[in-house]
């Protein structure tokens, strides 16, 4: 089975694959994490100290949702544990739109490549996610339903993510 290399895109490359692997996705995590505890806006839902583990954390998160290992679900709980450290935060439009605009821009900084459908996925997908995180952190939230076997990334049930999907549902790109 060959891979993709990072900067050719190729219908068979995840976007796990595609960004770098978890190397690429870490280092992505701390660029964005860091720049969540400095930003004015993100710092009232980050707070401005940080937790040691929320790169690790984040950077497992990215690599199962863009189609690599599930170490997110592994190593954290998954999809509810997920949800539940959103819940009670409060975030509002400006909260969200800043937090994609601000990862978006870490993707440069991060090195991740810089090609059009690539971009796009990602921030795809960014904004279906942070509007189920806006959502479950309103007082009340509640839980977002998922179809039973859905894991935390872009595929249906078993799917792998991939750089050539056609523009849908970020949940359901295959």
């Amino acid at each position: 089975m060959s891979h993709a290399q990072p900067d050719t895109p190729s219908a068979r490359a995840t976007l796990y694959e595609f960004a770098g692997g978890r190397e690429a996705l870490r280092r992505l995590a701390g660029i964005q994490y860091a720049r969540c505890l400095t930003d004015p806006v993100l710092s009232e839902i980050f707070g401005t100290d940080g937790r040691p583990e929320h790169v690790d954390h984040l950077a497992d998160w990215l690599t199962e949702v863009l189609g690599g290992p599930k170490l997110y679900t592994e190593r954290h709980g998954g999809h509810e544990a997920l949800l539940g450290h959103h819940a009670d935060l409060r975030i509002d439009d400006v909260h969200r739109s800043r937090f994609v605009e601000v990862f978006v821009e870490a993707l440069d900084a991060a090195g991740l490549p810089d090609d059009e459908l690539f971009r796009r996925r990602l921030r795809e997908y960014l904004d279906w996610g942070s509007r189920i995180a806006q959502e479950i952190s309103q007082p009340g939230g509640g839980h977002v339903e998922r179809p039973a076997g859905a894991g935390l990334g872009l595929g249906r049930a078993g799917r792998r993510a991939r750089l050539s999907a056609p523009g849908r549902c970020p949940a359901r790109v295959a």
